[in-house]
């Protein structure tokens, strides 16, 4: 499990898609950085722990060539936007239609989200 602060992630990179991606993946992954050009040092001082979570996000990075930037970011924007509380008590990884900053349409053309109903299922979370 990844626990994240989307909204400082945000900010810190200042909504670079690719510095997003890359904090994530090294907080999934917890990799060292191999040398000091690598693109995550100049995070790698800040704490993005938040109360977002992502239950399994080691198969979006396996898969992420798969899947344009946009696509990924909306995946992760979407479950920033999750209760980690009820995930704690319910173990519910699936996200309300309402609380989506992300448009229906775009929800539908994403192929890393599924709607069903009102509820928004990302995934590699339901695995």
């Amino acid at each position: 499990m990844v626990l994240f602060n989307w909204k400082k992630i945000v900010n810190k990179t200042k909504g670079s898609a690719t510095d997003i991606l890359v904090i994530m993946h090294w907080l999934t992954f917890m990799s060292i950085p191999q040398t000091r050009h690598d693109r995550i040092m100049k995070y790698i001082h800040y704490n993005f722990v938040g109360d977002s979570f992502a239950v399994n996000l080691k198969p979006f990075f396996f898969e992420a060539k798969n899947y344009t930037p946009q696509d990924r970011l909306q995946y992760l924007s979407l479950m920033s936007r999750r209760s980690f509380a009820d995930y704690m008590h319910e173990k519910t990884v699936t996200l309300d239609l309402s609380y989506s900053d992300v448009s229906q349409d775009a929800i539908n053309n994403n192929r890393l989200l599924t709607l069903e109903g009102d509820l928004i299922h990302f995934k590699y979370e339901d695995i």
